[in-house]
Order: structure tokens, then sequence, then C-alpha cells
């Protein structure tokens, strides 16, 4: 209990570090410094960018998820069109381990814990926030007619 409670804090310290240092821009999906607006993603040609935030090194790509929802991506981050250099929003998806949601930018499908076939599908949803809540709500029974 007391290390998810740590977890916990760190995760709160990191978001909230993240909003207040960093600025985005959409068009270029790099992060900029509110401070003095130059670019922060230390990147190369092929190679992920990295970002430095309260004394350590995360891939840019998670820093853009946090600044986008005010949270920890949920799992691993994929990137939608193979380019491990794009870190625009839109390019950004996660396959959560139970695979009840994926997706990425507008279209992220939401299906039963329980599916078993590729069409068996809650829905296509434009956030991750909306589809992660149709699996809450299908788990409740509360869309089921």
């Amino acid at each position: 209990m007391r290390a998810s409670g740590k977890r916990a804090t760190l995760s709160s310290l990191l978001v909230g570090q993240v909003l207040q240092q960093f600025g985005y821009i959409p068009r270029t999906g790099m992060l900029i410094n509110r401070v003095g607006g130059y670019e922060v993603t230390m990147r190369r040609k092929g190679k992920r960018g990295r970002v430095g935030v309260l004394g350590k090194v995360y891939d840019s790509s998670k820093i853009v998820w946090i600044w986008h929802h005010k949270a920890l991506p949920p799992a691993r981050l994929l990137r939608v069109n193979g380019d491990v250099t794009d870190d625009r929003i839109e390019n950004l998806g996660v396959r959560l381990p139970d695979k009840t949601v994926e997706g990425g930018g507008n279209r992220w499908i939401a299906r039963a814990p329980t599916f078993t076939r590729r069409g068996d599908i809650l829905g296509v949803f434009k956030s991750f926030e909306k589809a992660c809540a149709a699996v809450d709500r299908h788990q409740r029974g509360e869309d089921l007619v």
C-alpha cells in the first residue's frame, strides 16, 4: 500500500511539473519551455526524443501524452504512423494490456473485456477517456439492452 501511495505522489508531481514547465506545438509535436520559449525535445534523426523533468529523462511521447491528458499513459505508447520521431498527439496511441481500449488521435476502439471476435466492439470514440468510460459502463451492465 505504501508503494502505490508513493507512486501516486510521484505521478501527480510529474504531471504538475509537465503542465507548469512545457508548452506544445501541435503542428510539429515539439515541446517548448514556457520560460524561454525554446524547443526542449532532444531528438536525433531516427531516434526517440528525450526530455528531462524532475531530474529524470523521459521519452518525449510520454511528456506529450501527460501534457494533453493530464495523467500518465495507461500503457506503453505506440506511434500510429510508425515514425518514432513524430510526437504529435494524434499520432500517439495505446493498447491497454487487457486489449479493451486501443487507438490514437480521434479514433479509440472500446471492446468488452471478454471479446472473442475482432468485430465485437462497444464503439468507436473520439477520445481515450470516452472509450474507457464505455468499457466501465459495460462492465457495470449499464449499456446492456
